[in-house]
């Protein structure tokens, strides 16, 4: 008659078994997503019960054109949307004038104005006489169309030290896009900075996280937070990737 597993020999089995199964259930939770579903909703509840906002600051000032401003224009100015990019060169060199060390404009100004090809080229001009404005570009995997940065953009003289290493120490591919989109050629050149403008966002399509910059075509593109501190600061920047920071 054999003789019965030993108290400790039973318990090693039993824990064995109970950790095997446990591990089988992670990651049948983690290859389903739901482990991804759990840690967004508690990470927002968390954020909301004890992430505290900074010190509010006058050095930042954000311009909306929202239904609002929208529906201002028509009603006192009889401009229906999209507005003439005469107004938004008006905003442009209003800026200038007070003063500001760099102005962002996240729109996507990737079609002629429909008020003609005069309408641009006054948009341009306050852009110019500006010299610190960041314009946008769209960099994607698949809704985009140009594969190469176009010749007389601007660039933004941006370095990162170890970005090789640590995509290669990673296997991360995430920050190099194949494809973008870019303003006309009649005011893309008269921009200080082209600046990404497509945040990452998790897989319920909410945003919670925003890298500062991105690379196409050999290039590296600064996100527009970063644009706004590279144009109001011109000159060659350069960053660093060190392990363990």
């Amino acid at each position: 008659m054999a003789a019965s597993p030993s108290p400790l020999l039973r318990r090693t089995l039993k824990g064995l078994g109970i950790g095997l199964g446990a591990a089988a259930l992670a990651l049948v939770l983690s290859l389903s997503g739901v482990l991804d579903v759990f840690e967004y909703k508690t990470w927002d509840l968390r954020e909301q019960a004890w992430a505290r906002p900074g010190p509010a600051t006058d050095e930042i000032v954000v311009i909306l054109l929202g239904q609002e401003s929208l529906d201002w224009g028509e009603k006192e100015n009889n401009l229906p949307w999209p507005w003439p990019r005469e107004t938004h060169a008006a905003i442009t060199d209003f800026c200038r004038r007070a003063g500001a060390r760099s102005l962002n404009l996240d729109i996507l100004y990737t079609e002629p104005s429909a008020y003609g090809v005069e309408d641009d080229a006054v948009f341009s001009e306050a852009i110019q006489e500006n010299g610190r404005v960041v314009g946008s570009l769209f960099l994607g995997q698949t809704l985009a169309t140009d594969k190469a940065w176009p010749a007389g953009l601007p660039d933004a003289g941006l370095s990162v030290t170890g970005l090789s290493e640590w995509e290669k120490a990673t296997g991360a591919r995430r920050l190099d896009f194949p494809l973008a989109n870019f303003p006309i050629p009649e005011l893309a050149a008269s921009f200080k900075i082209l600046a990404d403008t497509n945040p990452d966002k998790d897989s319920d399509g909410v945003h919670r996280r925003l890298r500062l910059f991105s690379t196409f075509s050999g290039r590296v593109v600064p996100m527009h937070a970063l644009a706004a501190y590279l144009a109001g600061n011109p000159g060659a920047h350069a960053l660093a990737i060190r392990p363990g920071i």
